[in-house]
């Protein structure tokens, strides 16, 4: 699946990284390591690692698909500005009316603005895919001593 908007995947990401977090820290409030029985911790540590690994798969599925979109969106933009040169030359020879030199220009406005958005939300989906990978990273790490 596909998110158009760039802000749907950095708001599904993080509302699923914030239930993550959730759910571990409920876990750890709610039981003490004497208390609860090493099988079920290790149970919900290895769901948590299980949907944790799943979250950064989905996201770089998409990225992937986002990477072909942009691919699209940049072949477009291309087509569009020779049809924009094409137009604005027969416009100065007199063959064709303003209003269609400022339609094909509309239109390369927007595909340029397309394509920008793509770069945009792949540069947020790397930030995101680094972020999340690195926080695994500093949980794995040992904790600093008191003092």
């Amino acid at each position: 699946m596909i998110f158009y908007r760039p802000s749907a995947l950095i708001t599904f990401t993080a509302t699923l990284l914030f239930y993550v977090n959730a759910v571990s820290a409920q876990d750890k409030h709610q039981s003490s390591p004497l208390r609860a029985p090493v099988s079920r911790r290790s149970a919900a540590e290895s769901e948590l690692a299980r949907s944790r690994t799943d979250v950064i798969q989905k996201i770089k599925e998409t990225r992937a698909g986002a990477e072909k979109l942009l691919a699209l969106h940049e072949t477009e933009r291309q087509r569009l500005l020779e049809e924009y040169g094409r137009r604005r030359d027969l416009y100065y020879q007199g063959l064709i009316a303003r209003n269609e030199v400022i339609q094909a220009e509309q239109a390369l406005a927007e595909a340029m603005i397309r394509v920008d958005e793509d770069k945009r939300w792949l540069a947020e989906t790397d930030m995101a895919i680094t972020e999340y990978t690195m926080r695994d990273e500093l949980l794995r790490l040992p904790r600093l001593a008191v003092g």
